[in-house]
């Protein structure tokens, strides 16, 4: 194809695809359960600009969150090839 018709149309789709192709990216989330390790506090060092303690705040992961984003992880790159697509990035440790 040449002329007018370049960078429009069906042109601009094959070009685009052969160029440049197409992403997707996942972005997985859950829950947290609550536990005995996750709390906060007020520090006992740190104040605000009023001179109120900030909050100091701790948290530890369960298997449950970390199964769960591991199961997310996984059926994102399910979904991906059953699209047709290719995983290119590694998957991180959830």
């Amino acid at each position: 194809m040449g002329g007018m018709e370049d960078g429009y149309g069906l042109q601009l789709k094959e070009d685009a695809r052969r160029y440049y192709g197409a992403q997707l990216s996942y972005t997985v989330r859950g829950e947290m359960i609550p536990n005995s390790d996750s709390y906060c506090e007020l520090d006992s060092q740190v104040k605000d600009k009023f001179g109120l303690p900030v909050l100091r705040f701790h948290w530890k992961w369960s298997d449950h969150e970390v199964r769960q984003i591991a199961h997310g992880m996984q059926t994102a790159k399910d979904m991906i090839e059953r699209l047709g697509g290719k995983v290119i990035g590694p998957l991180a440790a959830p």
